[in-house]
């Protein structure tokens, strides 16, 4: 089912024909749905801002890791260079 999209002041004109409405009944209520909208953007924007920062924090956490870790295999690989050159036949 789709809806077309028609201009906002026919909107009202047909509120009035549905039972009780009346304009400030359809006012109220968009002024209802559009703080509904707003207020679950505001989660959501509210829910993304916690995911980035638990995401960052973790980064965070790991960057030791990754230092020690690239320090580490640097370090091996001086040493079994250096084992080579010891090793090595004179030319």
């Amino acid at each position: 089912m789709t809806t077309a999209i028609r201009p906002a002041l026919e909107r009202p004109a047909e509120s009035m024909r549905i039972g009780s409405a009346t304009p400030s009944a359809y006012v109220a209520a968009t002024q209802g749905a559009a703080g509904a909208v707003d207020r679950r953007l505001a989660a959501l924007v509210d829910e993304l801002g916690r995911r980035d920062e638990a995401a960052r924090a973790e980064r965070e956490a790991r960057r030791p890791i990754v230092w020690l870790t690239a320090l580490t295999v640097g370090a091996v690989t001086l040493a079994q260079l250096a084992v080579l050159v010891m090793v090595a036949p004179p030319l």
